[in-house]
């Protein structure tokens, strides 16, 4: 007799559980992206470390600044042309940032 009801509180007490587990896996979600990105960005900040070992040519190459200093990682520049009388114009071949340098 009672069994009915007992069962019918259940399931909404499981309906309600279950509804707040998937919110907080949502948002577990969205905190583990955030963190993720504020790693990233905490990494970055360790620019002066990483500017202390920048090698500005490996061997007949031209290391890229930016894939350095942001994400530790070595990276040639090639020479692009459309170089003036006062600069030559380089990019990296991982990011494809374009840097302008001057010649003279």
């Amino acid at each position: 007799m009672f069994e009915k009801t007992f069962r019918e509180y259940a399931e909404e007490i499981a309906n309600r559980v279950q509804s707040r587990a998937s919110r907080l896996e949502r948002e577990i979600f969205d905190l583990e992206k955030t963190a993720a990105k504020k790693k990233a960005e905490l990494n970055s900040a360790n620019a002066h470390k990483r500017l202390a070992n920048y090698q500005v040519q490996i061997g007949r190459d031209y290391q890229c600044p930016r894939c350095w200093i942001e994400r530790e990682i070595t990276a040639s520049l090639r020479a692009i042309g459309g170089s003036t009388e006062t600069e030559e114009f380089f990019r990296c071949n991982k990011c494809d940032e374009r840097l302008p340098v001057p010649t003279k």
